[in-house]
């Protein structure tokens, strides 16, 4: 094969040219034309790097508009998570209260389920009007609750 190529380089010379090469001459030609080869090589190389940095590229700006897009919804998630923290706090509180009622009150307690007037209003008048405002709490916290329940399922799912 590298004969053939020979002749061809020395038919070329002698076309171009008009006379005979010598054999450094030819030498020379076959190769500069691996030169050639390798240089074009290197350029296709050079050029499939090119389009892969510009491909990673393109991943990077996409990424950064992904982010851009996201920074509302993590401020979101973080002022929910702040005002659940916000809502723990006052159940905890409301917890603590509603655990001392019965040994402050343990009339209260016997009562706060009643949502109609007492018929024995000698016996539990300073607390008759308590029962509703413990109830109105215990609603509170139960809508915390499910208010935090709520946040936290919908930002699992």
């Amino acid at each position: 094969m590298m004969t053939d190529y020979r002749h061809e380089v020395e038919r070329r010379y002698i076309v171009k040219i008009g006379e005979v090469p010598s054999e450094a001459v030819k030498e020379k030609m076959i190769s500069e034309r691996k030169s050639v080869h390798e240089i074009q090589d290197r350029d296709d190389v050079a050029k499939v790097v090119e389009r892969s940095l510009l491909e990673l590229h393109q991943v990077f700006l996409d990424m950064a508009i992904i982010v851009e897009a996201q920074v509302d919804k993590m401020d979101n998630i973080e002022h929910h998570v702040i005002s659940t923290a916000h809502y723990i706090k006052g159940w905890i509180q409301g917890t603590k209260f509603s655990k001392d009622i019965p040994k402050e009150r343990p009339e209260m307690v016997s009562h706060h389920h009643h949502s109609l007037p007492c018929a024995n209003q000698a016996s539990c008048y300073p607390y008759c009007n308590q029962p509703k405002k413990v109830l109105i709490f215990d609603v509170y916290i139960c809508r915390q609750i499910l208010c935090f329940l709520l946040l936290f399922f919908s930002y699992l799912f």
